[in-house]
């Protein structure tokens, strides 16, 4: 008799993710998005904030800014403002200010001018 296995989608690699997230164990959610990665699936804007966020909580910087850098590749290019805030959280609690500052840098050059607030933008 064969064993049948239950392999998870990216519905359960996001759901799991989102528990270590909640439980701030960034570690967990590390190995799970790269498993998700490593079978082939893409994760979502919600999957990678979530690593983001779990990254923040355990000022691991290098590997949110791992995350943040590979969320840019997969299709539409989704990023928003928690995943960017996360990443720079996580640079400031793993006392990175250098990395945050290079970060914010290049955040800002990517915003097209008259984008935001700004006195151009309005």
């Amino acid at each position: 008799m064969e064993s049948s296995r239950l392999c998870p989608g990216v519905a359960g690699y996001s759901s799991a993710i989102s528990a270590c997230e909640k439980g701030s164990l960034w570690r967990g959610a590390v190995e799970l998005l790269l498993a998700m990665r490593g079978r082939g699936l893409a994760p979502n804007l919600l999957t990678c904030n979530a690593a983001l966020v779990a990254c923040e909580r355990g000022a691991s910087w290098a590997w949110a800014l791992q995350i943040f850098s590979h969320a840019r590749m997969y299709p539409p290019h989704e990023e928003d403002a928690v995943g960017r805030l996360a990443t720079l959280r996580a640079c400031e609690l793993g006392q990175q200010p250098r990395v945050a500052a290079c970060l914010l840098a290049a955040l800002l050059q990517a915003v097209p001018r008259g984008v935001g607030g700004g006195p151009d933008g309005g």
